[in-house]
């Protein structure tokens, strides 16, 4: 870690380290927590997964409000993806 001078006195800028890793206590830190790209790529995987099982359900069984269950779906699997790309790539 090295000293900077772009944030409140006493603020840390931290070096990223690979994968673009930045301590939390860092004034660079783009996030409140550590984020883990395991948990998220798992997360993103499974809702994944489900958000196909009922896409097939919603045409086999064909209710009015399975567009809806469906969409939502599909961009909570892509904010899973985008997690986990931004647990991988933090800077």
């Amino acid at each position: 870690m090295r000293g900077g001078n772009d944030g409140p006195p006493g603020c840390v800028t931290a070096i990223p380290g690979p994968n673009g890793h930045v301590p939390i206590d860092a004034c660079n830190s783009y996030y409140n927590f550590d984020p883990q790209l395991a948990p998220a790529v798992a997360a993103a995987v499974l809702f994944g997964v489900l958000t196909g099982m009922h896409i097939v359900e919603a045409f086999i069984f064909l209710k009015w409000y399975s567009w809806d269950l469906t969409m939502d779906a599909a961009w909570e699997t892509i904010a899973f993806i985008l997690h986990s790309l931004g647990a991988h790539h933090q800077q």
